[in-house]
């Protein structure tokens, strides 16, 4: 299968964490087409880190925005990439060196399948080669709703009419994954990680902010809201164990 994959990034004051989550990228075992990094107002050295993968000679697509919502921030990027898959990743986090070869393999073995997630490693060490947590770090591998997880056929986005509520701030993935389920969109949840996930004081969802739970329950109300007008308010959404990988598809 021919693959151009376009990654979204985002950044905002990454700086200690940027040069991680871009070698995983580089690290992958199949070559991305983009990185589409779109840094919205940085003031650390996260600039200085970036153009240093660029003159390394990545592609790497460069956007400066004033500060905006991670959701603002991706829609931007999506606008600029072009590649026939889609993948996200935050400038925090990482990917497993394996990750894009098992989900366009998947993808490719399942053409009916729109998108493709797997589990996720909570984190808070990172290993001395900066690939993967650190053996005796405290990890936890569950699946939750990440965008970083996933990698999306393009194709899928013209179903969905947008990518990201710009109304959150936070659950922007909740509320995409959301509309994937009422619209009935085919996708696979893989039994393997997917996504390392730094757990760390200086992320978004580490700080207290009111709006966490309130854009939560916003983003569940737009559901109910959009099922209600399109009369399907009776049919209960799937369960996600119903999209979870089969050992007849993992064998």
């Amino acid at each position: 299968m021919s693959h151009k994959v376009s990654v979204i990034m985002p950044n905002f004051n990454n700086g200690k964490y940027i040069d991680t989550a871009l070698n995983s990228i580089w690290n992958q075992k199949i070559q991305v087409h983009e990185v589409v990094l779109i840094d919205n107002g940085s003031t650390d050295e996260s600039l200085n880190i970036i153009k240093e993968h660029i003159d390394a000679g990545h592609p790497i697509k460069l956007i400066q925005i004033p500060r905006c919502s991670p959701a603002f921030a991706r829609n931007i990027g999506f606008t600029k990439a072009s590649g026939d898959f889609i993948a996200f990743l935050d400038s925090d986090d990482l990917w497993p060196e394996y990750k894009l070869g098992i989900q366009l393999g998947f993808l490719g073995s399942h053409p009916n399948i729109q998108m493709v997630t797997g589990y996720i490693c909570y984190f808070e060490r990172l290993n001395s080669a900066g690939t993967a947590p650190e053996e005796n770090s405290k990890t936890e591998s569950i699946f939750h709703v990440h965008v970083g997880a996933c990698l999306y056929r393009k194709s899928c986005f013209r179903r969905l009419e947008y990518v990201f509520d710009t109304d959150l701030k936070f659950g922007e993935d909740v509320d995409l994954l959301l509309r994937v389920r009422e619209l009935k969109i085919p996708f696979t949840i893989l039994k393997n990680n997917m996504l390392f996930y730094r757990v760390h004081p200086d992320s978004m969802m580490s700080n207290p902010d009111p709006r966490k739970a309130s854009d939560f329950r916003l983003a569940a109300f737009k559901s109910l809201k959009r099922r209600r007008s399109s009369g399907h308010i009776q049919e209960p959404l799937p369960n996600f164990s119903t999209f979870l990988e089969s050992n007849d598809e993992s064998s």
